[in-house]
């Protein structure tokens, strides 16, 4: 080689040892639990290290842990300080106990993201999402600022009176962009990304213990490369406790989902749903949807939800409550069941032993309602009250099917005859109004409102 060329490779050399040390020091990274918003904007650990050590991030590796059964999860913030860093690229599969146990997750491509079995550890690449106004329904008209996300109040005297001439930009979290959507890495492309300078990117990790894992402490490594090559490795550490948690939470859980607006985005939208259905009965929360009553039983796309086969090993899913049926089931999300229907009482009678002894027979396990009503008016309310009224008092099976009505604070004395009268904790409902209430639920054991349920 001339050393006109030995030169040359040399000077290659040392550049690319630069630019690679150089991002090294330009990423500064850290992690948390997630419930600690990061937004993308933030330096906490660049301007403070000390600041961000946590319950999972001691400082120089993540320390989590879990019972067997039990999906846990911890958040890696990579910090970009004066220069940006390109080609970012993020590994972790593989957790090793001292007797070689290990936890691990195959590799996956495309559509197969929502395959779960033997995959254990998932990686998530965070969008954010800017926040560029308080949310209508329980912010926009509030006028206590202590109401509000400490992050998004203006500063405010006395009962949370916000100071006069105050506006949107005066609150901290302003126009800021929050970390809001999880994408599975292996749907971005070349599974690369780019930090901006003076931003940060974070990654989700979940990592399901399973069933038949041995106890112990287990290790592993979280490598961040940059163009293919490793410039940091982060230390886990996941102690894992000898007891298994039981398929079926003592504490039931349910959202909805709104299967409508799914089947506007795909042309496959029955098999998109049922994923939805398989990604959070991983975490242990069962979905609900205006749709899914066909007379006075579950239509055909609920029997495999509720008999568990969705959530098998051949339907590509693994994880707490593999081969268990939801555990939550709701006729008629939000009256969908037919309230605005001409009932007479025999009949709504007939249709409520119905669906009471299809339950019985094919999923006696699962709880499961009538949504009577959803925040009915002052009319609906009368309405409400008769239809649960007449089930309550019927004579067959169907007298102990039990109704909701989102029905609020005010209204649930009016409805004695529903089972749940559920309401949240509205911002706009004054202390007054509460403490009536909780005095109600307290001192009078056969007032209505004692089973309301606070949503």
């Amino acid at each position: 080689m001339s050393k006109k060329k030995e030169f040359g490779f040399l000077f290659f050399l040392l550049m690319t040892l630069f630019y690679s040390a150089y991002a090294q020091s330009n990423l500064t990274i850290w992690a948390n639990n997630g419930e600690d918003k990061v937004t993308r904007d933030e330096h906490r650990a660049t301007i403070n290290p000390a600041s961000v050590v946590n319950s999972v991030w001691d400082g120089i590796k993540v320390k989590i842990f879990g019972a067997k059964n039990e999906v846990v999860s911890f958040n890696l913030v990579m910090e970009a300080g004066g220069a940006a860093v390109n080609n970012v690229g993020v590994s972790f599969n593989t957790l090793t106990s001292p007797d070689d146990a290990t936890i691990v997750s195959k590799p996956v491509t495309g559509d197969n993201v929502f395959d779960w079995v033997g995959r254990n550890i998932e990686l998530f690449y965070v969008r954010y999402l800017q926040i560029r106004t308080l949310s209508r329904y329980y912010y926009r008209y509030n006028q206590d600022e202590r109401h509000i996300p400490e992050r998004m109040q203006r500063p405010w005297i006395g009962e949370g009176v916000a100071f006069p001439g105050t506006v949107w930009e005066d609150r901290p979290g302003a126009d800021k962009y929050f970390p809001e959507i999880l994408v599975p890495l292996e749907l971005i492309a070349g599974q690369v990304f780019n930090i901006a300078q003076n931003r940060n990117q974070s990654i989700w990790v979940d990592i399901y213990i399973p069933k038949t894992a041995t106890a112990g402490l287990y290790t592993g490594t979280v490598s961040i490369s940059q163009n293919g090559a490793v410039m940091r490795q982060i230390p886990v550490e996941l102690k894992v406790y000898a007891f298994s948690l039981p398929d079926v939470p003592c504490l039931k859980t349910l959202a909805n989902l709104s299967g409508s607006n799914i089947d506007k985005r795909y042309t496959n939208g029955s098999s998109v749903i049922d994923r939805h259905f398989q990604f959070f009965h991983r975490h242990k929360i069962d979905l609900i949807y205006a749709a899914g009553a066909s007379d006075n039983e579950p239509s055909a796309e609920w029997v495999p939800r509720l008999n568990g086969t969705l959530f098998s090993i051949a339907n590509q899913y693994d994880g707490p409550g593999r081969d268990q049926g939801l555990n939550v089931f709701s006729i008629g999300t939000y009256g969908a069941w037919g309230f605005v229907d001409p009932w007479i009482e025999s009949a709504l009678q007939a249709f409520a032993d119905g669906w009471v002894n299809w339950f019985t027979a094919h999923s006696p396990n699962t709880e499961y309602f009538l949504y009577v009503s959803d925040e009915p008016s002052n009319d609906r309310l009368v309405r409400t009250e008769q239809f649960a009224g007449w089930i309550k008092n019927g004579v067959g099976p169907g007298r102990n099917l039990l109704t909701l009505s989102t029905l609020g604070v005010s209204k649930a004395p009016f409805a004695p005859s529903v089972s749940i009268p559920s309401c949240h904790p509205s911002m706009r409902v004054t202390a007054p109004v509460w403490a009536a209430f909780h005095e109600a639920y307290r001192s009078d054991p056969a007032n209505p409102a004692k089973n309301t349920r606070l949503q």
